[in-house]
């Protein structure tokens, strides 16, 4: 059985699987009015003052009020670009420069050629910060894209790192790096790799011309390299000749449950193309000892296999303490096709495990179904005493009644 931790969405909320439903959420909240907004808007000169300050958590809390004001802040980019030379640590221990990366972020795309007029600056900090800010501002900063590719060739080890970050944040939009990018699958930085095989896996099927050096790294990279190459060959897609469904299925065969993990996602990213592959996944859901039971299941209903076989199987890891999380937060990605389980979901929302109920909260919302019963529960789930799960549980009755 899987014996890696599963992490709480408790610690991982930034990075939740329910970013999508969060947002959506987020659009019934009351929107500040326009005064409001106004006034924020005139306290920015206070604001940047408090970037001054001798307390790195007050300059913190500067950056996060820029960041909240959103492009109305605009003028604070210079400032901003300016304070990314700050090295100090907040009482958290987290360097406060990421703030700043974050409010640069937060200001939207007018502060992509801002930031691009800095990109050549010789301070290290700055750049790695610039580029942070890129990679968060996502499609909307591709003008970086023709920047950065003639600086590769002569960028440091670390530098050709940040711009790779920054292809992988812009996505499809990246394409024309795709060359680029591919030269460092070649070298002998894992980290290079790492960072080439996102980046790679963002851009999609326009990195169609990767796959032979991606097949390569899965069979010569190291642990979290094989994984990476997996899953961004998943994303890539079928290609002509080169058995990708075939060759991630015999990359199974390794002992490590994170390649194995990743290497079914990766297959999972493949859809109904990769049905070649579902006898063997088959074997592997049938062989107890194979130590990613819920990646297998999951993989299986994604690539075209029988729903009820992979959500059975879901099911009964679900009833076990130890991959219990893992099998919920699986249920849900399979939608309304998990609908038999709503009844196991409902018993989860009264979990000792917070997480778990969480959990449950969002795959009842993903399979779509507004009965009243479940409207029901989740309305007393939403009066828990933890915060965190009372959220999730209101946010789920809000996505299943907007349904109706």
């Amino acid at each position: 059985m899987n014996t890696c931790f599963w992490p709480s969405k408790r610690f991982m909320f930034e990075r939740s699987i329910h970013t999508p439903f969060i947002a959506f959420a987020l659009i019934a909240l009351p929107l500040l009015s326009i005064t409001a907004q106004d006034s924020r808007v005139s306290q920015l000169p206070e604001i940047l003052e408090r970037l001054d300050d001798e307390n790195p958590d007050t300059r913190m809390e500067a950056a996060n009020a820029i960041r909240r004001l959103g492009p109305q802040a605009i003028s604070a980019a210079p400032k901003l670009i300016g304070m990314l030379e700050d090295t100090s640590i907040n009482s958290d221990g987290e360097p406060v420069a990421q703030y700043y990366s974050r409010a640069l972020a937060g200001l939207g795309p007018l502060v992509v050629p801002e930031l691009l007029e800095e990109i050549s600056t010789e301070n290290n900090y700055q750049r790695s910060g610039i580029c942070e800010a890129l990679h968060q501002l996502g499609p909307s900063a591709s003008a970086a894209v023709k920047i950065l590719i003639p600086k590769m060739s002569a960028a440091s080890k670390n530098d050709r790192w940040a711009y790779t970050y920054v292809f992988e944040g812009i996505g499809p939009k990246a394409a024309a790096a795709v060359p680029q990018i591919i030269e460092q699958l070649d070298s002998e930085d894992f980290q290079l790799q790492l960072v080439s095989c996102r980046a790679l896996a963002a851009i999609g099927p326009k990195a169609k011309d990767a796959c032979p050096e991606l097949l390569r790294l899965l069979d010569e990279g190291n642990l979290s390299v094989k994984g990476h190459a997996a899953m961004a060959l998943g994303n890539i897609g079928i290609q002509p000749g080169l058995k990708i469904p075939e060759n991630l299925a015999r990359t199974l065969e390794h002992p490590h449950f994170v390649v194995r993990e990743r290497v079914l996602e990766g297959i999972g990213r493949l859809g109904r193309d990769a049905n070649v592959v579902l006898p063997t996944l088959e074997n592997y859901m049938e062989d107890s000892k194979f130590n990613a039971p819920v990646d297998v299941a999951l993989a299986y209903f994604r690539i075209g296999g029988e729903p009820q076989k992979a959500l059975d199987q879901l099911t009964e890891i679900a009833s076990h303490f130890q991959n219990e999380l893992e099998a919920v937060v699986a249920i849900g990605k399979m939608k309304t096709a998990a609908a038999p389980a709503i009844p196991m979901l409902i018993e989860k929302l009264d979990s000792e495990d917070p997480d778990v109920a969480y959990e449950a909260c969002f795959a009842l919302a993903a399979i779509g179904d507004p009965k009243p019963a479940i409207l029901e529960k989740l309305d007393e789930v939403s009066k828990s005493s933890d915060q965190f799960l009372a959220g999730g549980a209101k946010r789920a009755a809000f996505l299943l009644r907007a349904i109706k």
